[in-house]
């Protein structure tokens, strides 16, 4: 956001260290929709969300647009992610793959179900196969044809960021070690940052209710849909998967 001063500032440091090139993106904030646009998009997810979320929710796929139409795989990155030294490495590495429409790059406290076996990624990582992602949108790569599955799920309506990127027709993927992580979760993990770990949802967060019952109603279906994929996601990975966290090596962030 254009107020996130000191974030821009250390991600320039940042990009400057690793010797990588960034372009920022203007989040979107609620100055920028109208009350309108909101309702019409604000119970369109599995909750009501508050305004926002819809903004980040906005951010991410105005992002999806551009990697559409750029014919080319982009890197997304949240203005509060932390960087692996390894980086820039491993976005060289990415660029030669194919079959690849998402690569997720971090690592939270939440379990993922991703595949036993993978393959290499240089000499440090692997890609896994990601079946069931628990979080996500802080930093991950996204190819063309992700990007227009995700703009063709979500055309017409809304969903948490880090929920509408695990889309589970996304050709979808894992690296580890994970060589992203938000600013929230360095202390669990031992890092040291000199990032401000507060969001600005963090900071709105205040629940607001259903318009109406069939609103309720209508939000609460598509929860049970979303785990009933959930369920079948399971069952696919029943023998090829596994559920655990993502790995993350310290050291990769310490210099």
């Amino acid at each position: 956001m254009e107020s996130s001063r000191d974030r821009r500032d250390f991600q320039i440091e940042q990009a400057r260290r690793l010797g990588i090139e960034v372009d920022f993106f203007r989040a979107i904030t609620r100055a920028d929709f109208s009350a309108e646009r909101y309702q019409a998009l604000c119970e369109t997810w599995e909750r009501p969300m508050i305004e926002a979320e819809v903004g980040c929710f906005l951010s991410h796929r105005a992002l999806w647009d551009e990697v559409a139409s750029s014919g080319e795989p982009s890197c997304i990155l949240e203005d509060d992610a932390l960087l692996s030294k390894h980086f820039l490495a491993i976005l060289t590495l990415l660029e030669n793959e194919s079959g690849l429409e998402r690569v997720n790059l971090e690592s939270r406290l939440k379990k993922k179900t991703i595949a036993k076996k993978g393959q290499f990624l240089g000499e440090r990582h692997s890609l896994r196969r990601l079946y069931i992602d628990r979080s996500g949108s802080t930093g991950y790569v996204l190819w063309p044809a992700g990007a227009r599955k995700l703009l063709a799920r979500f055309h017409a309506s809304a969903a948490i960021a880090d929920k509408a990127v695990r889309e589970f027709s996304l050709a979808s993927y894992q690296l580890e070690p994970a060589a992203v992580v938000a600013s929230d979760f360095t202390q669990h993990f031992e890092i040291t940052s000199a990032m401000d770990s507060a969001t600005t949802i963090n900071i709105a967060r205040k629940m607001p209710q259903a318009s109406s019952l069939l609103s309720g109603a209508r939000c609460k279906l598509r929860r049970v849909a979303d785990q009933l994929k959930v369920v079948f996601q399971q069952g696919k990975a029943l023998f090829a998967g596994e559920k655990r966290l993502i790995a993350v090596e310290r050291d990769h962030f310490v210099d």
